[in-house]
């Protein structure tokens, strides 16, 4: 086939495309109606309520980096006093179903509102902190603001175990 027979071949084609595209529109547009007219507009500010416990969450890591399954089987803490500094050691229990791989790392991401404990005194989560000396390092991004909610990473074990005090500016702690 020549190059000027190629062309109008090709241009012919085009031109069937554009007949059928043209073809498949609608020869008039229709006028759409809704059961409802939105004839007022009203706002608000948040200012109380009940929020939703997140989920818990893990994935563990082998030595050579391959990603396991993991759960987290529990979130519990003991509650303690020391010179006027209120502290929550919580234990997070973790599973993984993985048989041929041992699990070397963990990151976890974990509300601690869902654990279970000896509640005493009202707790504020405004200024707390996750203590120097803890067995996990915070997660990239995740600061102190963000508690009750833990996104971090530690050692593999079947607990995990840190302390939260109520009042960062009274201990040293990891949080950014």
């Amino acid at each position: 086939m020549s190059g000027r027979l190629r062309r109008r071949a090709v241009a012919f084609g085009v031109a069937l495309l554009l007949v059928g595209a043209l073809g498949t529109l609608p020869a008039e547009a229709q006028n759409t109606t809704a059961a409802w007219t939105d004839r007022h507009v009203t706002s608000g500010t948040v200012t109380a309520g009940i929020w939703q416990i997140g989920t818990n969450s893990c994935t563990a890591y082998s030595l050579l980096g391959i990603r396991l399954s993991c759960s987290v089987t529990g979130v519990q803490f003991t509650a303690s006093s020391a010179a006027g500094v209120r502290s929550r050691t919580y234990s997070v229990n973790l599973r993984t179903s993985s048989v041929l791989l041992a699990p070397r790392t963990v990151m976890l991401d974990v509300d601690l509102r869902s654990a279970g404990g000896a509640e005493g005194p009202e707790w504020s989560w405004t200024n707390a902190g996750i203590a120097t000396g803890s067995t996990i390092t915070t997660g990239d991004g995740w600061t102190c603001r963000q508690l009750p909610r833990v996104v971090a990473e530690g050692k593999w074990a079947q607990t995990i175990q840190f302390t939260v005090i109520e009042q960062r500016t009274a201990q040293s702690t990891i949080c950014p």
